[in-house]
């Protein structure tokens, strides 16, 4: 594959990836609260039904089908905006490259997708190297996952080799099968993401199933297929056409088809997860302040000098509503509202939160403490 370079305009080089893997990391190390949804919670929305390909293989019912062995409808020829009709030929439920007639591209855009294509490699095979039955599935028509013909044979560079996510990662394996037979593609692609400025949020993944056989495995890709490093990203649309590449040699291609995949659903505006009435006791014996005491040989902050600990829980009850600012020995936090979900249980509805409150026989919160956490529990003070 050969592209030309991108203008360096709004690019994002491979130093700012490295710096955006490294915050993944760190963050990583405190895991975060998975959604803003409560687990188990039955509001939730369900996943849309799909009815599996009674054959393997074959389209789900979900499934956009871009090639079904009839016509080549869904895609067009040319460069740029052109919309002509692909010059390739159809055929026995296949359509094969003519080569140097370019590349097509589909008429749909896409963004996340599962992708699936099967090819066949010419026989007898011709040529070598990089000519040797070369073409292309190009996401976004930016992202390349290469087709060779690698069946037993180690001419050219790794990272142009079947199943690479070409100038950028060798395939883990060489699942290659002999010139002439069918192989296929399983290909999950979840796009770049920028921010409102252009700048990169989140760099592209894919993971790429050859022949059955994991040949890529959630890779994250540096930027566009670029012949000269580093490969920079430039900030595009969430969707674009899907192109399969006319590299000069007459590879065959069948069903080809792609499915959409589409955000879970975040909780909408003002979401309350399983609320539950609480009794007038229990209501009022919520509020209180509560501490936790710091351990003996840990270092005062800097700004507690001088100033007595403030409360690591206060609950307020106004009306029936409840209300938790956070603190410690350095201060305290504004008052988020929270929603109680059980008797002992309260939901912190801006950090997407939960504490856990312990009761005593009357129905009064005599400690606080976080959930999944190690920490002490807060003890109520009078």
């Amino acid at each position: 594959m050969t592209f030309r370079p991108r203008s360096a305009r709004l690019r994002v080089v491979v130093p700012a990836i490295a710096a955006l893997l490294l915050s993944s990391a760190a963050d990583a190390q405190q895991p975060a609260y998975p959604s803003a949804w409560r687990q188990h919670e039955l509001n939730r929305p369900h996943a849309k039904p799909v009815t599996p390909a009674s054959t393997p293989g074959a389209p789900p019912s979900d499934a956009t089908v871009l090639f079904d062995g009839r016509d080549l409808s869904a895609f067009v020829g040319g460069r740029g905006d052109s919309t002509v009709a692909p010059r390739w030929k159809v055929e026995n439920g296949y359509v094969e490259v003519v080569p140097r007639t370019g590349s097509i591209r589909t008429k749909e855009a896409f963004g996340d997708v599962q992708l699936h294509a099967e090819w066949a490699e010419p026989d007898p095979p011709q040529l070598t190297g990089q000519n040797r039955g070369n073409s292309g599935m190009i996401l976004m028509g930016q992202y390349e996952v290469q087709v060779l013909d690698s069946y037993g044979r180690t001419d050219t560079y790794a990272d142009g080799t079947v199943g690479a996510i070409y100038g950028q990662y060798p395939p883990l394996a060489n699942a290659s099968r002999p010139p002439g037979q069918w192989q296929t593609y399983d290909i999950y692609f979840r796009r770049p993401r920028f921010r409102a400025d252009g700048t990169l949020q989140e760099p592209a993944r894919v993971t790429v199933v050859q022949n059955g056989v994991l040949v890529q495995n959630n890779e994250i890709i540096t930027g566009p297929t670029s012949p000269i490093p580093p490969s920079g990203y430039v900030q595009h649309a969430d969707e674009l056409p899907l192109t399969i590449q006319d590299h000069g040699q007459a590879i065959r291609f069948r069903n080809i088809w792609v499915r959409r995949i589409e955000p879970r659903p975040e909780p909408p505006a003002g979401y309350v997860p399983n609320a539950v009435a609480l009794s007038a006791a229990l209501l009022n014996g919520t509020a209180g302040e509560f501490y936790r005491e710091r351990a003996a040989n840990a270092p005062a902050p800097a700004n507690a000098a001088n100033r007595p600990a403030s409360p690591t829980y206060t609950i307020i009850v106004k009306g029936s509503e409840i209300w938790v600012s956070t603190g410690g020995f350095g201060g305290s936090t504004p008052a988020v509202r929270a929603i109680p979900t059980a008797p002992d249980r309260l939901w912190l509805t801006v950090r997407t939160g939960e504490l856990v409150l312990t009761r005593d026989a009357q129905g009064r919160v005599t400690s606080v403490r976080e959930a999944d956490s190690n920490a002490p529990a807060a003890v109520r003070r009078e």
